[in-house]
C-alpha cells in the first residue's frame, strides 16, 4: 500500500526532496484521476490533503507548492459546491502565490478567477466581478489584449457586469 510506504519514508532518513517529489506525484495523480473520471471528489481530496501535509511539513506553510495544492483543494470543494470551504482554501492559496510570485503573475490571476467563481456561485456578483476584473488586468498585462485568454476574460467580465450568470472556471484552464 502506497500510504504505508509513504509513512515509512516519512519516518526514515529519506531525503526531504524525495518526499516532496512524492507529494507532488500524489497531487498530480489525484488531479489526473479526477479529470479522467477515475476518482471521486473525496478520493481526489484525500490525495491533495496527503500532498499538502507532506509539503507543509518539509517546505513550510508559505511554499509556492503549498499554495498550488491549496488551490487544488479549493477546486474540489468548489466542485462539491462546498463554497464555505472553497473560499478559505483559495484565499490562502492567493496569499501564498502573491508572496512567491508577486501580484501580477498569471497563476495569481487564476486563483483570483477561482475566488470570483465562488462569489458568483454565492450570488455575490459585485465581489465576483471585482476578482474577475483583477484577473483580467493581470492577464491583459502578461498576455496582451489579443490573447485568447484575455478576449475570453473580457467577454466574461462584460457578461457578468450586465448580471448574466456564467461560469468563469472554464476560462481559467
Amino acid at each position: 500500500d502506497i500510504e504505508e510506504q509513504l509513512m515509512l519514508l516519512e519516518n526514515s532518513n529519506t531525503d526531504p526532496q524525495i518526499l516532496v517529489s512524492m507529494a507532488t506525484s500524489i497531487n498530480n495523480i489525484g488531479y489526473l484521476r479526477q479529470r479522467s473520471g477515475d476518482a471521486t471528489p473525496d478520493e481526489t481530496m484525500d490525495a491533495y490533503k496527503k500532498s499538502l501535509r507532506i509539503k507543509r511539513r518539509i517546505l513550510g506553510n508559505d511554499s509556492l507548492s503549498v499554495g498550488k495544492t491549496l488551490n487544488n483543494i479549493g477546486s474540489v470543494h468548489y466542485l462539491k459546491r462546498d463554497f464555505d470551504r472553497a473560499l478559505p482554501a483559495y484565499e490562502e492559496a492567493l496569499e501564498i502565490m502573491k508572496s512567491n510570485l508577486g501580484d501580477r503573475h498569471p497563476d495569481v490571476a487564476t486563483v483570483m478567477s477561482n475566488i470570483g467563481d465562488v462569489y458568483l456561485a454565492q450570488d455575490d456578483k459585485e465581489t465576483s466581478l471585482q476578482y474577475y476584473r483583477l484577473a483580467l488586468t493581470i492577464r491583459w498585462e502578461v498576455y496582451g489584449e489579443k490573447s485568447p485568454r484575455v478576449v475570453r476574460d473580457r467577454k466574461s467580465t462584460r457578461l457578468n457586469s450586465s448580471h448574466t450568470v456564467i461560469s468563469y472556471a472554464v476560462f481559467c484552464l
